[in-house]
């Protein structure tokens, strides 16, 4: 089965944010900072936390970690309540980024645990989906979908539109995998409604890529293509190159589900083409082995191995 891309927003695992202390950064060593004022430690802590935030944005998880670690020590020194959460929650990122779901959750809950204490129903919020998506990747969807819930109760709670939009399109994502197809459309559909609503024309864009994933499942691929259709029309008005790849690869498999291999063959070669320039290395593959489908369904077997031969085929599709 093929999955669509998440929301930008709120399901990729963005490193949390605090405001920064005014004047320059400390750069009094950790090791010392137990003889500095609160003041000074804050500003370490503070320096630190944000230097992890720059790496965890360049993929450099391990050295994040350890930035964050040592924010977390000094927040805990001063009592700082909040920087101690939102320190354990980037450690929950990082920990999900390297693959350790287990550890990652174990540091979401501390983390809402701290939430919880201080009050902040927001910050509560985005630990439910952080965890909720964990579990996701671990194939626990049911504890998944009682996360997402709770995200959706929150937002609706503090009529936060974003937040709910990322709490039903995780849903649908939840129940599409599942198999639960109706469900999915449900919440997929009502996160459609708000975008719209609101002209969020990226998110509504990984919406209807979402929609056109879930009609190929059932076999209706003519409603499909109208979703990636209507979604390659607004990523050319957005001029989003990830968003036009993702249309592009949506339209070459429900081509070929309809055995009109010529017209999957010329999307697909489209889409490959954006995905090798933007380095999307895992869309490339799909791709790859769409075009190694539709030219063995043409009996031109030749082409097939080679596309075939070139894409990391494996665990991508089933």
């Amino acid at each position: 089965m093929r999955f669509p891309i998440p929301l930008l927003s709120l399901l990729t695992f963005t490193a949390l944010t605090l405001p920064l202390a005014p004047g320059p950064w400390s750069l009094v060593p950790n090791a010392l900072a137990q003889t500095e004022t609160p003041d000074a430690q804050k500003a370490e802590a503070d320096r630190l936390f944000q230097q992890g935030i720059q790496q965890y944005r360049v993929s450099q998880f391990r050295e994040a970690l350890q930035s964050w670690e040592q924010a977390l020590t000094l927040y805990r020194q001063i009592g700082d309540r909040q920087g101690e959460a939102n320190s354990m929650g980037n450690l929950g990122n990082a920990y999900h980024s390297l693959g350790n779901y287990e550890l990652a959750i174990d540091y979401y809950n501390q983390a809402l645990g701290l939430e919880r204490e201080i009050g902040n129903r927001a910050g509560e919020g985005n630990l439910f989906f952080r965890i909720g998506w964990s579990y996701s990747f671990y194939s626990q969807y049911q504890l998944a979908i009682e996360f997402f819930d709770q995200v959706l109760q929150i937002a609706q709670e503090l009529g936060d539109l974003e937040k709910e939009v990322a709490a039903q399109y995780a849903l649908g994502w939840v129940y599409d995998d599942l198999g639960q197809r109706q469900k999915a459309i449900d919440f997929y559909s009502a996160a459609l409604l708000i975008v719209q609503e609101t002209n969020d024309k990226y998110q509504e864009a990984s919406i209807l890529n979402g929609l056109g994933w879930v009609y190929t499942a059932l076999g209706e691929n003519q409603k499909a293509i109208d979703f990636f259709a209507k979604q390659l029309t607004i990523a050319h008005e957005i001029l989003n190159r990830q968003q036009e790849a993702n249309a592009l690869n949506g339209l070459g498999f429900a081509y070929a589900q309809l055995s009109k291999y010529q017209e999957s063959i010329n999307f697909s070669e489209q889409a490959l083409s954006i995905h090798r320039e933007i380095n999307d290395i895992r869309e490339e593959a799909y791709a790859l082995g769409d075009l190694g489908n539709a030219y063995a369904s043409l009996g031109q077997y030749q082409k097939a191995i080679d596309y075939l031969m070139r894409c990391n085929y494996s665990g991508l599709k089933n």
